[in-house]
């Protein structure tokens, strides 16, 4: 049982932070340096299946001014993810996960949001947390504040970001963070519990968290 300790939430950021240092630092080390980042991903996924989210931000690992061309070891990470995925529904015949309907939209809105001012207070003051919660735990008015204050600072430091070069080095913790939290926000609205809303989701995105306040110190 690796949840009840993460080991296996630990493998898949270790395995995937080391596929992104050898896409960022390694590509002149020698032809050997993509088939290593590919093995690197491989067990990766093998660890946890949540390493797919990974995928986007290899293409950001690659120097902004990479041409397209140069960037088709991509094609690699994309086939192991899809190899992966078939793989699984094959051997395991897994069908679709419940999406919960509300007759309100705005009702999406509003959990979104308190679950991501969840997250954010997680990530943020991370002092001792429970590991699940219940939706309803979240759905309050001061977790609904704090999630619409993270859009609001994400949208404004995305905006300085990537607007400019001098933060390029921001770019990847940044999107590490929003990549890693997003899809844990949709998590939500499925029939998963309790599995729907855990703090050991945020262990990537905290990676980010002091990636980007790191970068900031110096």
């Amino acid at each position: 049982v690796t949840w009840v300790v993460g080991r296996g939430d630990l493998m898949m950021l270790l395995w995937g932070a080391i596929t992104l240092i050898l896409l960022r630092k390694g590509k002149n080390c020698g032809a050997w340096v993509i088939p290593a980042a590919w093995a690197s991903f491989i067990l990766a996924v093998l660890s946890k299946e949540t390493a797919l989210f990974f995928i986007p931000l290899f293409l950001l690992a690659d120097p902004p001014q990479t041409k397209w061309r140069q960037r088709f070891h991509h094609v690699g990470f994309l086939g192991i993810g899809a190899a992966f995925l078939a793989v699984k529904h094959l051997l395991l015949g897994i069908g679709s996960v419940m999406i919960l309907i509300t007759p309100h939209p705005l009702e999406y809105v509003t959990r979104g949001l308190s679950v991501l001012g969840h997250y954010t207070g997680v990530l943020l003051l991370p002092f001792h947390p429970p590991l699940f919660n219940f939706i309803t735990e979240v759905e309050t008015p001061g977790h609904l504040i704090g999630g619409i204050l993270a859009v609001l600072v994400i949208m404004v430091v995305a905006i300085r970001i990537f607007r400019s070069s001098r933060y390029e080095n921001l770019r990847l913790p940044l999107a590490l963070i929003a990549v890693f939290l997003a899809p844990f926000i949709a998590l939500s609205f499925t029939a998963i519990w309790p599995f729907s809303l855990s703090t050991r989701y945020m262990m990537a995105a905290s990676v980010g968290v002091f990636w980007l306040l790191a970068r900031g110190i110096e």
